[in-house]
């Protein structure tokens, strides 16, 4: 059930949806300084996904894992820059896909200690996160509210992926509750 023409695939489909996006951004009439911010996010997440290819092809998946990882958290950085979360969050889903086939291919999967270390440490943020939005915000707040959900959404997610011994998915769901954790803390400020 994993190969890895699977995480190729999921790779690219997340490369096509960038690649969309950028294409939406030039013709949005937003400043040019917004448009090279988001654009230079987007142009990195693609040459890390290119990498990432790259050693698949060559069936060197650790180091494609490595750069899959690298591609998730740029992409996730990216939801900072720009407004269009649904087209970045799809990319973000084929991305975490993809990292989870390349992990079941390679000789050195995600140890227990690893995934419980991220796991604890996203958990620990979102708790600040919530306590910090819960202090310095009254009324709603959309942004806030839909990251917060998100970054809880996912530390669930990895919460019972720990529980049920599938650490690769406890590592990088924590991973992106913990960016996510990340974003709501700066738009608390």
């Amino acid at each position: 059930p994993f190969s890895k023409e699977t995480a190729t695939t999921y790779l690219k489909l997340a490369k096509f949806r960038l690649e969309e996006l950028k294409e939406d951004i030039n013709n949005q009439s937003i400043s040019l300084r917004n448009k090279r911010n988001q654009i230079v996010y987007i142009n990195q997440t693609i040459r890390l996904i290119d990498r990432a290819l790259t050693y698949l092809k060559i069936n060197n998946f650790s180091l494609a894992e490595k750069y899959i990882q690298s591609a998730v958290e740029t992409n996730y950085l990216l939801r900072q820059k720009a407004n269009r979360l649904s087209d970045i969050n799809s990319a973000g889903e084929w991305l975490i896909k993809a990292f989870l086939k390349t992990n079941s291919l390679s000789a050195k999967s995600i140890a227990k200690t690893l995934a419980s270390r991220q796991l604890s440490t996203a958990d620990k943020l979102h708790s600040q996160v919530v306590i910090k939005t819960k202090a310095k915000i009254s009324g709603e707040n959309l942004a806030v509210g839909e990251g917060l959900s998100l970054a809880e959404d996912f530390l669930n997610q990895a919460q019972a992926s720990n529980a049920g011994k599938n650490y690769a998915e406890a590592y990088i769901y924590s991973l992106v509750s913990r960016l996510l954790s990340n974003e709501v803390s700066r738009l608390v400020k």
